[in-house]
C-alpha cells in the first residue's frame, strides 16, 4: 500500500498506549481471554486464554483445520495391557494441561480453554487393534493406515485432541502406540517431555502405582496471557521497522504463479524425502567442531547457495520464512522450557550468504565457513530469537494490520533438531518406522501456506545418525523436476560442506 518502514515505524510511536487482549483490528478474538486476568501473575492452568500468535496463523487459514496433527509411534512392552496403557495416557493428559484445551465458537469468534484434569476421558480416544506383523516392514502400512483413520476423529471444538492406537501383534513382540495430537496443543519439542512422562505413568502404572509426574513451572495458559502484555510492550513495539525492513528484499515469484487457497491445498501437494547418507551425516554433524559454525547455519546457508544458483540470479539473499521452538525467557517468574503446548515462533528473515563462485564451493573450506558465519550473524541479531515478529502481527492490534499488509515469504525453513529414532530393543521410544522420527498431517482441503516448504530433522538411527530432509510443494506451482534440483543442489553444498570438515579435521 506504499507504506515507508519509517512511516510504519512512526505509526507505532504515536499510538496511544494499549490494555488488555488484543481484540481489535482482526476477525477474531484475538486476546480470547475473557476475564482472564492477564498479568495477575497467579499460574492458573485451568479457564480461558488468548490465542497466541502461531495459532492465530493457523485460525487464518482459510481451509479446514481439525485433522492438523503431529504424531508419533513408540515401541511399548509385549506384555502391555490396554488398561495400563489408557491410565499412562489418563496420567499425562491430567498432567500437561494443553492437551485439554479445547477450541470454540465460530470463524469469526474463535476462542480456547483449558478443561479441568479428568475433563478429557483417555478411553474414549483409545483403540486397541490387533495386527498380523510378519516382518518388520510391515508396520510401515499399518502405521500408515492407522494414522490416516483417526487424524478424521480429531475434534479441537469438542476437546477431542488426542488420538491413541495402539497396534498389538500379540504377546511374541512389542507393538506400537501411535499417539496423533493436534498441532493446537503440541510442537516438535513437546515430545521430548511427554514420552518420558508417559514411559514413568507406564511404569508406575503396571507396578500398581499411582502415577506421580512433575508440574511444569509455567503453565501454558499463563505463557499465553503474558504473551498478550509482552506484545505491547514498547520495547517489543521498536522491532517493527526491523521486521518491515525484511520484505524491502526483492521478491521475484517462485513457481509459475502466486498460490490460490482454493486448488493448492493439501491433496495437490507433492513430496520429496531426500536423506543425507549416514557417513555424510556423521560428517556433517562434525562441521560444527572443524569449521566453528552451527549446524543450523549451515543448513540454512546451504540452502542459500543453492537457491541463488538454482535460480541463476546474481543476489544471494533469499527471503524465507523460519520457525524458532519459541520457549523464550521474557520475564522473571514465567518459565516455559518444559511445558507442553504450541509455543512455536515464526519469523521472516533475509538469510544472505554472500557470493561464492564454483571454485570456491569445490575448493575453499574458508568461504563456506564465512557464509555459515554469515547467517549465523543474521540470525543472532534477532531479538529473543524472532519471536516478536508474531507478537506484533498478532497480538498488537496497531501493528498487526502493518505488518499482514507485507505478506509473507514463498519459502518455509524449519529445522526441528535432533532425534533419537529407537533402537528395535527399546521402549518408549519413536520408531520412525512412518519414515522419519515424526509425523503429521493435516485435511486435504487444507491450503497450503508456502510455495516450498522444507523441513529438515536429525535422525540417531541404530545404523548411525542420517539427515532426514522433507520437501513440500504445490504440484500445480511448481514443477517436480525443478524442485528436485533445488533438493540435489542443496545435498550437493551439504556434501561440500562435509568434505571441508573432513580435510579440517585431517
Amino acid at each position: 500500500d506504499g507504506r515507508t518502514v519509517a512511516a510504519l515505524a512512526a505509526i507505532a510511536e504515536r499510538g496511544a498506549p494499549w490494555r488488555g487482549p488484543a481484540g481489535a483490528g482482526g476477525h477474531h478474538n484475538a486476546g480470547g481471554a475473557g476475564g482472564a486476568g492477564v498479568g495477575d501473575g497467579v499460574d492458573d492452568a485451568v479457564g480461558r486464554l488468548p490465542a497466541t500468535p502461531i495459532i492465530r496463523r493457523m485460525w487464518d487459514c482459510e481451509g479446514p483445520t481439525d485433522a492438523y496433527h503431529l504424531s508419533m509411534a513408540v515401541r511399548v512392552p509385549s506384555d502391555a495391557r490396554p488398561e495400563h496403557l489408557i491410565a499412562a495416557l489418563q496420567a499425562l493428559t491430567d498432567r500437561h494441561d494443553a492437551l485439554r484445551m479445547r477450541q470454540t465458537g465460530d470463524r469469526q469468534q474463535r476462542s480456547l480453554e483449558i478443561m479441568e484434569p479428568g475433563s478429557v476421558r483417555v478411553a474414549d480416544c483409545f483403540t486397541h487393534q490387533a495386527v498380523r506383523i510378519a516382518g518388520e516392514a510391515e508396520w510401515v502400512p499399518a502405521l500408515a493406515e492407522a494414522s490416516f483413520r483417526h487424524q478424521a476423529e480429531l475434534d479441537p471444538a469438542s476437546g477431542r485432541t488426542l488420538q491413541a492406537v495402539w497396534l498389538d501383534p500379540g504377546p511374541e513382540r512389542p507393538g506400537r502406540l501411535l499417539i496423533l495430537l493436534h498441532h493446537l496443543v503440541v510442537d516438535g519439542v513437546s515430545w521430548r517431555f511427554l514420552l518420558p512422562d508417559l514411559a514413568r505413568a507406564h511404569e508406575a502404572v503396571a507396578a500398581g502405582r499411582r502415577p506421580e509426574l512433575r508440574a511444569p513451572a509455567t503453565s501454558y495458559r499463563r505463557w499465553a496471557r503474558h504473551l498478550v502484555e509482552e506484545a505491547v510492550e514498547p520495547v517489543r513495539e521498536k522491532e517493527l521497522e526491523m521486521w518491515a525492513r525484511t520484505f524491502d528484499a526483492k521478491r521475484p515469484t517462485l513457481g509459475t504463479r502466486p498460490l490460490d487457497p482454493r486448488t493448492d491445498t493439501m491433496s495437490s501437494a507433492r513430496m520429496l524425502l531426500k536423506d543425507l547418507p549416514e557417513e555424510d551425516t556423521a560428517t556433517l554433524l562434525a562441521v560444527p567442531g572443524a569449521l566453528g559454525v552451527d549446524l543450523r547455519d549451515v543448513l540454512y546457508a546451504s540452502f542459500a547457495v543453492a537457491y541463488a544458483r538454482w535460480r541463476g540470479e546474481p543476489d544471494t539473499g533469499v527471503l524465507v520464512d523460519l520457525q524458532a521452538h519459541g520457549r523464550e525467557f521474557l520475564a522473571d517468574g514465567v518459565d516455559p522450557s518444559a511445558t507442553v503446548g504450541w509455543f512455536t515462533a515464526q519469523f521472516p528473515l533475509v538469510l544472505d550468504p554472500g557470493g561464492i563462485t564454483d571454485e570456491q564451493l569445490a575448493t575453499s573450506g574458508a568461504a563456506l565457513t564465512e557464509a555459515a558465519a554469515r547467517v549465523g550473524a543474521q540470525l543472532a541479531a534477532l531479538p529473543d530469537n524472532g519471536i516478536g515478529y508474531g507478537l506484533l502481527r498478532y497480538l498488537n492490534p496497531r501493528t498487526a494490520p502493518l505488518l499482514a499488509a507485507l505478506g509473507d515469504p514463498q519459502i518455509s525453513l524449519n529445522y526441528l533438531g535432533r532425534f533419537q529414532v529407537g533402537e528395535r530393543s527399546a521402549l518408549w521410544t519413536p520408531t520412525g518406522e512412518a519414515g522419519s522420527a515424526m509425523g503429521g498431517g493435516a485435511d486435504l482441503g487444507t491450503p497450503l501456506e508456502r510455495t516450498l516448504t522444507l523441513t529438515v530433522a536429525v535422525e540417531d538411527r541404530e545404523r548411525g545418525a542420517r539427515l532426514a530432509a522433507r520437501w513440500i510443494w504445490p504440484s500445480g506451482v511448481l514443477a517436480d523436476d525443478h524442485a528436485a534440483e533445488l533438493a540435489e543442489r542443496w545435498s550437493g553444498v551439504l556434501r561440500r560442506y562435509a568434505a571441508h570438515a573432513r580435510a579440517a579435521r585431517a
